[in-house]
């Protein structure tokens, strides 16, 4: 009878434990949500040295208030994107709605309507805002809530043509707020660009807490991919600019990844004119061509944007 109530005891133990630990799906610490992440091969390393340095500063009671917030979303996937938000900077009030849409949609969905990694992405409506549209694609490769938002926006990877659409008037007003001034597509000759380097620093050094300038290319192009690989590495994106060949214009790119792959390397390239997202091998590059991302143009990088930390 001893043996037999001894073990109803052990059961019954048992079960409350099991009450009270996570669900199966469910971290228990922000770094098994952020492990989920780094096993889909979705974070980076530098997001894992910014939330080292979180927890290494935030009190027990703050981690824990932390994985309360996390574990609203149900998902490992929508738990890892929130986490994300959270170290791009977005408060909890601003992540509520976020929260919420994340228990709604399936991984697959989130993935599509959450991340920016896809053939088709943000275009520019506007023909002289490929910095300002660089510079938001870089936000909402950080954030994904940012990223859903955006997403959300009519247009956000095809050339309406409509000043109303509210992506346009958003890259309108940031560029006069930079002191550009907008020209429908088309008009080579209108309006007034602008570089990108105060906007990267305002909206995304803040976030990385890293300071970019312009840097010329090297005469090297070998020397000039050996630097954007060892920023690349840092996990963080590189934005340059390309001159065209044919003419004195100037167009901006974001560079989100490399791989390497039989005897070349292929780079991740954006492209915010087209609204496209994809591989170009170093071998292309080095020939002045973006193919398969775009095959008329001819083109050389003329500027990469490299950063130090503390902004």
């Amino acid at each position: 009878m001893v043996a037999k109530h001894r073990l109803r005891l052990l059961w019954v133990s048992l079960l409350v434990v099991g009450w009270l630990l996570p669900a199966p799906g469910q971290a228990q610490t922000l770094t098994d949500v952020f492990r989920f992440g780094q096993q889909q091969g979705l974070a980076t390393v530098h997001q894992q040295r910014f939330l080292d340095y979180c927890l290494q500063h935030w009190t027990p009671a703050d981690q824990q208030k932390m994985v309360t917030f996390v574990r609203q979303v149900r998902s490992p996937l929508g738990q890892f994107l929130l986490l994300e938000s959270v170290l791009a900077g977005d408060k909890e009030a601003r992540l509520a709605p976020f929260v919420q849409a994340l228990n709604r949609l399936t991984d697959a969905q989130m993935l599509e309507q959450c991340t920016v990694r896809r053939s088709r992405a943000l275009i520019q409506q506007w023909e002289n805002t490929c910095s300002i549209t660089t510079v938001q694609l870089f936000l909402a490769d950080l954030s994904p809530r940012y990223a859903y938002d955006l997403k959300r926006n009519a247009g956000y990877a095809t050339l309406l043509r409509n000043p109303a659409n509210g992506i346009a008037r958003q890259q309108q007003r940031l560029l006069g707020h930079y002191g550009g001034q907008a020209a429908i597509r088309g008009d080579y000759t209108g309006g007034v660009t602008i570089g990108i380097t105060d906007v990267l620093n305002q909206w995304v050094g803040g976030i990385l807490r890293v300071r970019f300038w312009a840097e010329p290319a090297p005469a090297s192009p070998s020397d000039l991919f050996v630097a954007i690989r060892r920023l690349l590495d840092t996990g963080i994106n590189v934005p340059i600019r390309v001159e065209f060949l044919s003419n004195a214009g100037g167009h901006f790119l974001l560079v989100l990844d490399y791989r390497r792959q039989a005897d070349d390397v292929y780079y991740l390239l954006y492209d915010p004119y087209d609204g496209v997202c994809g591989y170009v091998s170093e071998t292309n590059l080095m020939r002045g061509s973006v193919a398969p991302l775009n095959t008329t143009w001819q083109v050389r990088i003329s500027h990469y944007y490299p950063f130090v930390a503390g902004s």
